[in-house]
């Protein structure tokens, strides 16, 4: 009897531990999408490349820099403090970075560091996808810069989003004014504790979650469906709508219907990454990303795999 016992309280945190794998929650049934457009803050334990200020140097944007040591001094430098390095001519400096996530090693020179500038935060726009009850979100739906070495990331609020049209020369993007508290600082509202290629996942302050605007959760299909994103005019949420024309295993291809984000933001832009993306009245993924030549033509992450990037649904 007592080893039964024993058994049936391993069946039962065996399922107690399932259930709250997707999104900490018994089960993802419903979840509210929320089209927040929100400042994001990465504090980055190492500094990125967050400019180049010359094209003569052989850094990318978006490298990050692990150390760097003087081949001919033999001295670690500090990289909180490059100054040195900046005002060499032809110091060679064996540098250890990572590129789109990969870890590399390459000699460079004091003329190299001088055409980038480096920052130890990344700072963006974004949109929050969805939120559940005890204030857990996803949002973003697509990889974010500087996670992989991002020590804290914090969330603050925004009021009204200006929108820069994307034409063939311009990529365009949401532009928000920050909302600041009484104390005149930003609007902390909340935190992201995890990465991953189909989003973010956080936690508010204080959970926005209303069970009458909740929605259940499903796969994508072709046809008619709806980007749930602030009004570029009247900047009120209000779905737009959309055409799916491609479905893949972790998201769909979009065209963009909508006349007001045709006229006045040129179809999808940066900052609207993590729109909701509603189809018969349930909740199938968030915004990813666009063309550069044809920004009317998009791409979606399923919402299944924002929730879970491992590829297991999380729906009933």
């Amino acid at each position: 009897m007592k080893r039964l016992t024993n058994i049936l309280s391993l069946m039962i945190v065996a399922i107690l531990l399932s259930t709250n794998l997707c999104f900490g929650q018994n089960s993802v049934g419903k979840l509210m999408p929320s089209a927040e457009v929100v400042f994001v803050n990465l504090n980055l334990k190492y500094p990125m490349v967050d400019m180049l200020v010359n094209e003569d140097t052989d850094f990318k944007k978006n490298d990050i820099i692990l150390s760097a040591i003087s081949m001919k001094k033999k001295l670690k430098y500090d990289l909180n403090d490059l100054t040195d390095l900046y005002k060499s001519e032809d110091e060679k400096v064996l540098v250890r970075f990572l590129r789109e996530g990969k870890e590399n090693v390459q000699v460079f020179t004091g003329k190299d560091f001088r055409g980038i500038y480096l920052s130890f935060t990344q700072q963006f726009c974004g949109t929050i996808t969805a939120v559940s009850e005890d204030g857990s979100f996803i949002g973003l739906s697509h990889n974010v810069d500087g996670s992989e070495v991002a020590l804290s990331t914090q969330v603050f609020e925004t009021s009204y989003v200006h929108s820069i049209k994307a034409t063939l020369f311009n990529d365009g993007g949401l532009k928000p004014h920050l909302k600041e508290n009484k104390e005149g600082k930003l609007n902390y509202i909340g935190d992201i504790n995890k990465y991953s290629e189909y989003g973010v996942k956080g936690k508010l302050k204080e959970s926005t979650f209303n069970d009458k605007d909740a929605l259940e959760v499903t796969k994508p299909k072709k046809g008619k469906a709806y980007i749930y994103c602030k009004s570029p005019v009247t900047n009120e949420k209000k779905l737009h709508e959309i055409e799916i024309t491609k479905i893949y295993e972790d998201g769909a291809k979009i065209k963009v219907k909508d006349k007001e984000l045709k006229e006045y933001r040129g179809g999808v832009i940066g900052g609207m990454s993590g729109s909701p993306v509603i189809q018969d009245g349930k909740l199938v993924g968030g915004i990813r990303s666009s063309f550069i030549y044809n920004h009317k033509i998009g791409f979606i992450s399923n919402v299944d795999y924002m929730l879970n990037p491992e590829g297991e649904s999380c729906r009933n």
